[in-house]
């Protein structure tokens, strides 16, 4: 677990003892940052996967084809039967 969602649970459980606006709006703003930094980290991941494969096309389709799939598993407007 990354130091932003850390810091985002422990404001999570003072709103949820507290009940402030202010400790909601840091909630949020923790909750943004853990948001931002665990979608920065997945991009870098990528990108050097992708980088990594050089001019290897197979690779290249391999994670390209990883990342739809799993996209589509982030899909959560459709059952579990369609997924």
């Amino acid at each position: 677990m990354d130091n932003g969602q850390r810091r985002r649970r422990g404001t999570n459980a003072q709103q949820l003892e507290f009940e402030r606006s202010s400790d909601w709006l840091e909630y949020r703003r923790a909750c943004r940052k853990a948001n931002y930094l665990i979608n920065k980290s997945r991009t870098v991941h990528y990108r050097q996967r992708i980088e990594e494969a050089g001019s290897d096309h197979k690779r290249r389709w391999g994670i390209i084809n990883e990342l739809l799939v799993h996209s589509n598993d982030r899909d959560n407007t459709r059952t579990d039967d369609e997924n």
